[in-house]
């Protein structure tokens, strides 16, 4: 693992600044925008959790979204997409750093802390409830980012 990291820098003091900009760029379309719209869907969709009253408080408004339990869409995005946004950041961040063709590291670190975070859950330690679809929506998010850094270094090696 740290002997991808060592090798990533390594190849980084030889490459141009336009493809290190070019890195750059995409490393902020892969994380950062799903997770400005993860955040923004949770301020809209999950009124009750202790962060979003902090930002009502701070910014003096509720500007809410309910979510009928009974309609499909809205109890998919409310429940589960925001943990497939985090799952896919989190493990599009590890693949750029530590992707040394191995899958492994970009599987393991992101799944092991969601299944930590649910059984703390489960547990009553941490906040939330506990939910398997939780981890099975994660590690869709998961793949997808892996598929998705793949296709872009394909992408880059071709060009």
């Amino acid at each position: 693992m740290f002997s991808s990291v060592y090798k990533f820098n390594k190849e980084m003091r030889g490459v141009r600044i336009k493809d290190f900009a070019d890195k750059k760029k995409i490393l902020f379309l892969k994380i950062i925008i799903p997770v400005i719209i993860g955040a923004v869907l949770y301020f809209c969709f999950c009124p009750d959790v202790i962060f979003v009253g902090a930002i009502d408080d701070f910014l003096n408004t509720t500007l809410h979204i309910t979510v009928s339990r009974t309609v499909f869409l809205p109890v998919i995005i409310r429940f589960y997409f925001f943990d497939f946004l985090w799952s896919y950041s989190f493990a599009g961040i590890i693949c750029l750093l530590l992707d040394d063709g191995s899958p492994i590291p970009c599987i393991t670190i992101p799944l092991g802390l969601g299944i930590i975070m649910e059984i703390l859950q489960c547990m009553d330690i941490a906040a939330g409830t506990a939910d398997v679809f939780d981890v099975v929506v994660e590690m869709i998010g998961i793949i997808t980012a892996i598929i998705v850094t793949r296709r872009v270094r394909k992408n880059e090696e071709t060009s």
